[in-house]
């Protein structure tokens, strides 16, 4: 990754972190019950002429590992259109879709997440018996070489998670800070930094009046900074999402970009059935492919659980949390000295018991077309410890993958 060099010539910064709360301040009270882009734009301009929003221009090589998932509730989409494949894609650029967090009026963007959970989460209609259709897209590596590299625009603090993919780029923030901006001063460099830091903030924030701040700041990187259409030079805003405590990123997209550089490899349609804790599993009810630019194709599955598989992969003592058994990958033997030799029979037994409860725990594993469904699965049983005297019965944590056999029946359109 490069870091672009910003020179200071004609740059006008506040004078001090104060002036920054100012401004801030200033922007959501412009931005209340009428929204005005001139007046935001004003405001803006007025107190600083940059936008400090990195810059890092990432190969098409990395691209290929990042994936992208976007979701769209059940019924925002006609049960005769999901044969379409633009049903799932970028909304087009000048329908009045309102304004969202990176998004200004008939200025649309394409939203999508590294994860499924995220983008799910992203709905904020994550309920029990919520349906939605989930698309996973990748960057089309054959398109995309006229490029070289993409930039893509990314705001991130220092404190987010290290699952998060923007995790090693944060680390080093301030050294990007140094690089983009080494011919400012120190100070200047710390208010600039400051203000990455509130801008950010309210990407991260679902405060009332928030919203026209940050669909103003995105649209000034994904539109004013793109003014041709032959090649989208800026098509990426990257983002913490404040759904999942920030472990996940957020990706608003210029729709030009995904109709022309990105694939559309998978497409899911779950359904919500339980939550616990602020977290949910969701069932699968059909999967679809798209086989031309015009035409996806839906499938029911049929797992048949009667004919699962399983393989322990651990065995822990719930009490010391030792780990009884360890699978190595060798083979598929399963012996614990410390344990009565019933143990198996007594895991095809759960199986067999909370089949139904296992079926509901099937996630969207690569949302592919796959012969059999992957499931890890973890839950508690009581073993007999055979070293006791006399032998005394231990709670066990049991984790064992469950490969389930799959069949995919067409649905007609």
């Amino acid at each position: 990754m490069n870091v672009n060099i910003i020179d200071p010539k004609d740059i006008k910064i506040p004078k001090s972190t104060n002036d920054i709360d100012e401004l801030i301040q200033n922007l959501k009270h412009v931005s209340q019950r009428n929204p005005d882009y001139d007046k935001l734009e004003r405001t803006y301009y007025d107190a600083i002429n940059i936008f400090p929003i990195f810059r890092i221009q990432v190969s098409t090589k990395e691209l290929e590992e990042i994936p992208i998932f976007r979701t769209r509730p059940y019924k925002d989409i006609d049960e005769n259109d999901i044969f379409n494949p633009s049903q799932f894609g970028a909304p087009p650029i000048n329908e009045d879709c309102g304004i969202g967090r990176a998004n200004w009026k008939c200025r649309n963007v394409f939203y999508g997440s590294d994860q499924i959970e995220t983008s799910v989460a992203e709905t904020k209609r994550y309920y029990e018996g919520e349906e939605f259709y989930i698309s996973k897209w990748s960057f089309d590596q054959s398109g995309i070489e006229k490029y070289n590299h993409i930039d893509v625009r990314i705001l991130t603090k220092t404190d987010i998670p290290k699952e998060n993919i923007l995790y090693n780029i944060s680390q080093s923030f301030s050294e990007q800070v140094k690089q983009s901006f080494k011919l400012f001063s120190s100070s200047q460099q710390k208010i600039i930094s400051y203000l990455n830091d509130r801008i950010c903030e309210l990407y991260l924030s679902d405060e009332d009046g928030v919203y026209p701040v940050t669909a103003f700041i995105a649209d000034r990187q994904l539109y004013n900074a793109n003014n041709t259409k032959e090649k989208i030079i800026f098509p990426i805003l990257l983002y913490p999402s404040i759904e999942n405590n920030f472990r996940s990123c957020n990706f608003a997209i210029h729709p030009l970009f995904v109709n022309n550089y990105m694939n559309l490899d998978a497409l899911a349609h779950m359904k919500v059935v339980r939550l616990s804790n602020g977290k949910f599993n969701h069932q699968i009810v059909k999967v679809g492919k798209r086989i031309s630019p015009s035409t996806v194709e839906w499938y029911h599955l049929n797992p048949n659980i009667d004919k699962a598989t399983w393989l322990i992969q651990t065995v822990m003592c719930g009490v010391t949390e030792r780990i009884l058994y360890q699978f190595d990958g060798k083979d598929n033997e399963f012996e614990i000295e410390d344990l009565d030799e019933s143990f198996p029979k007594m895991v095809n037994q759960y199986l067999f018991t909370n089949k139904n409860s296992i079926m509901e725990s099937i996630t969207i594993p690569d949302m592919d077309f796959k012969d059999a469904l992957s499931l890890t699965h973890k839950f508690s049983l009581i073993g007999k410890d055979k070293n006791t005297e006399p032998i005394k019965c231990i709670r066990l944590i049991v984790t064992v993958l469950i490969q389930i056999p799959v069949e995919y029946s067409p649905i007609m359109n």
